[in-house]
């Protein structure tokens, strides 16, 4: 029994580890895909992908763009409610940046599970409003349809996520 639960432990972590390194980006044609994004190269919670937190404690997140512009923090929690985090946060080709900015973290409040939060970069402030929204579908649509006009090399979608214990 013992030697069962490790084996599965130890194959949960190879896959944890393999997958740790891995972003979705926003395809120039639509539609989402594994690896670094052509824009975004780092997009991930302070302690990594994939990390555990605790209801009460604080997130931040680090990203890096090859293109100067501004990036809306969404998230969608485990119901299914779309919010944001911050909106229109302007970005510095080159540099990494760690958001939010002008305090030290967000705090997280419930509900517990997985919670999966998007950085969608234009090379212009947009609405970036996606509050209200409810489920993963509408979500992606308001992303997509917020970042059609902008030129697709000038565009992307980064996912990352984390989960809330």
């Amino acid at each position: 029994m013992f030697r069962l639960n490790m084996r599965l432990a130890f194959l949960v972590l190879m896959l944890a580890l393999s997958l740790s390194s891995c972003t979705w980006y926003l395809r120039p044609g639509g539609g989402y895909g594994y690896g670094q994004g052509d824009i975004i190269s780092v997009f991930m919670p302070d302690r990594g992908e994939g990390a555990s937190y605790f209801v009460g404690e604080t997130v931040s997140f680090r990203f890096h763009s090859r293109l100067s512009g501004y990036v809306t923090l969404s998230a969608i929690d485990p119901d299914g409610a779309v919010y944001v985090l911050e909106a229109n946060l302007p970005v510095v080709a080159g540099q990494m940046m760690n958001f939010p900015n002008g305090r030290s973290s967000y705090r997280l409040v419930p509900p517990a599970g997985l919670h999966r939060v998007r950085a969608a970069f234009s090379p212009s402030r947009t609405a970036g409003n996606y509050n209200q929204l409810q489920g993963s579908d509408l979500w992606t649509q308001r992303i997509v349809t917020e970042l059609e006009p902008y030129p697709a090399d000038q565009r992307a979608v980064a996912e990352t996520y984390f989960y809330l214990r």
